[in-house]
């Protein structure tokens, strides 16, 4: 792992566990072995560094998501192994968002990381529209129907990740991902191509 990634890796950890506001530069240069001056020859604030993080996160999920969605799964599978990836990120999500939940970080800062969730959520609606018209066998889908049937399985996702974390609940994230998605693959005007 090179520097940049360890402290990324560390800054993560402190920003966590401090929230943005208490979590300081010397304890994270600290945990990486250094002085707060070598931090400032990779990021030039405490801002550039919470940025690059999010950043580094959120393209992880998205990494992952694209590869499930490019692997040589069913395509039943694959959309549940997406939404289930997508799911289960939101404990990551719902820490940042804990960390801007009161206005303890900069208005910019959570504009950014505004602008980021947004332009993750429509490569993510890109994604999952692109690979079921790609797997859909007979006529195109129309966009109406394309969009409708995207919105409602990232919906599902998103309900099902707020249920579980940011009420609490106890639900089987994958038990309850695996019935949706069949009920709704079985339902909604996709018929997908043979597979083997």
């Amino acid at each position: 792992m090179d520097k940049k990634e360890t402290i990324l890796e560390n800054a993560s950890a402190m920003f966590r566990k401090y929230g943005y506001q208490k979590a300081k530069l010397d304890d994270i240069a600290n945990e990486c072995g250094m002085n707060k001056a070598g931090l400032y020859y990779y990021f030039k604030n405490k801002e550039e560094l919470f940025m690059a993080m999010l950043k580094r996160d959120i393209d992880s999920v998205n990494n992952r998501l694209r590869s499930t969605l490019s692997g040589s799964a069913a395509p039943a599978a694959a959309i549940r192994e997406f939404l289930i990836i997508r799911t289960k990120s939101y404990v990551l999500m719902k820490e940042y968002l804990d960390m801007f939940i009161g206005g303890v970080t900069p208005p910019r800062l959570r504009d950014s990381a505004r602008a980021s969730k947004n332009r993750m959520i429509q490569e993510e609606i890109n994604l999952v529209a692109d690979y079921l018209q790609d797997h859909h066998s007979g006529d195109a889908l129309a966009e109406a129907d394309l969009r409708s049937i995207v919105l409602i399985l990232l919906g599902l996702s998103d309900k099902i990740g707020t249920m579980s974390l940011v009420n609490e609940l106890k639900v089987d994230i994958e038990e309850t991902l695996d019935l949706a998605v069949s009920l709704l693959l079985n339902h909604l005007p996709i018929n997908f191509k043979e597979y083997s």
